[in-house]
């Protein structure tokens, strides 16, 4: 991962990551174009990543969780997102609420970037990490090894 430039004060911190013109091509800290910023910001209460998938990508593969809730809102570009059974379109300017239990994953089948942000909001405030709480749901199309 490039140098994240970090300061805070009293009651406040900022990360700057650098553009989101640039960010598929840097190292986050689980896959390449994916930035965790609860870590970076030392959060506890909620988290959020900063994605940016080529054209192709999957972000990084399908899952659920089992206890966090996800807010995807849509920034730049056009792509897919799995819904459970259901594979809907999404593009700049959409935001997708997904419950727990919900297979969901994000992929871009465009010829441009898709940049959108995750929010994360734990029901179980003892699980802290995505990764902890993630699981890996397989299937053909929406894990990394199967880029489109």
């Amino acid at each position: 991962m490039n140098k994240v430039e970090k300061s805070e004060g009293k009651g406040w911190k900022l990360v700057k990551l650098g553009s989101f013109k640039d960010m598929a091509d840097k190292k986050g800290q689980s896959a390449r174009g994916k930035f965790y910023l609860a870590p970076l910001l030392h959060i506890e209460q909620l988290d959020a990543s900063v994605n940016s998938l080529k054209p192709g990508w999957i972000n990084p593969f399908l899952h659920r969780h089992r206890s966090q809730v996800e807010l995807y809102i849509f920034i730049k570009g056009k792509g897919e997102m799995k819904l459970g059974d259901k594979i809907v379109s999404v593009e700049e300017g959409d935001a997708v609420f997904v419950e727990p239990e919900i297979e969901r994953g994000v992929r871009n089948n465009h010829d441009t970037e898709l940049q959108f942000i995750c929010i994360r909001a734990a029901g179980d405030s003892r699980i802290t990490s995505p990764e902890e709480d993630g699981i890996p749901v397989k299937e053909k199309g929406w894990t990394p090894e199967q880029l489109l």
